[in-house]
């Protein structure tokens, strides 16, 4: 491990009337890609600490649009948007939109 590479979930939010576990499970794809975003974004030029926060809409599809990254680098915003399922997010039980929003403390 390169040192500084700590990353901590520090909150995580979820709006609507969608399942938590199911939103949990398909951040869990994007928290499993973070050590190496983090290390791509070291090697460009990031220092830590770094807080980041992602956030995001999950339409009455089960699509995930309004993607947005606050606080991070242009390495980190673009490694952890990549990362970011698009699809198959838990369609809310109302037929609405949930709001998501997930912070993390890169090397900390």
């Amino acid at each position: 491990m390169v040192a500084g590479t700590n990353i901590q979930a520090t909150a995580t939010e979820v709006r609507g009337k969608v399942s938590r576990n199911a939103v949990a499970t398909r951040l869990g794809l994007v928290d499993a890609v973070l050590p190496s975003c983090w290390t791509e974004a070291v090697t460009a030029g990031a220092k830590a600490p770094m807080e980041v926060e992602l956030s995001l809409v999950i339409r009455w599809s089960g699509s995930a649009n309004s993607i947005k990254l606050k606080g991070a680098s242009a390495p980190l915003d673009k490694c952890i948007r990549a990362a970011v399922p698009t699809s198959g997010w838990p369609k809310p039980s109302d037929g609405g939109d949930a709001n998501v929003t997930r912070s993390w403390t890169f090397g900390g």
